[in-house]
């Protein structure tokens, strides 16, 4: 009859969840962009610094963005 108060805050909690996720992902998907900025400089200079900083940052802020989306469709 009524409304199920846990399982609607479960769910609102899920979408909080997974939208923080989008946010942080876009981050560091914006600061793997800046470190690419000195990617082809690492290249020149024969270092690997900033190509692994920058490979790592990218699979990492993907790795969030698809969490991220998961969880919204999960509980949308």
């Amino acid at each position: 009859m009524g409304v199920d108060v846990q399982r609607q805050d479960a769910r609102i909690e899920g979408l909080r969840k997974g939208s923080i996720m989008l946010v942080c992902g876009w981050s560091v998907l914006a600061m793997s962009g800046m470190f690419g900025v000195f990617f082809f400089q690492s290249i020149r200079e024969g270092t690997d610094f900033m190509r692994v900083v920058a490979s790592v940052l990218g699979t990492l802020g993907v790795i969030l963005l698809a969490a991220g989306t998961r969880m919204r469709h999960a509980n949308g």
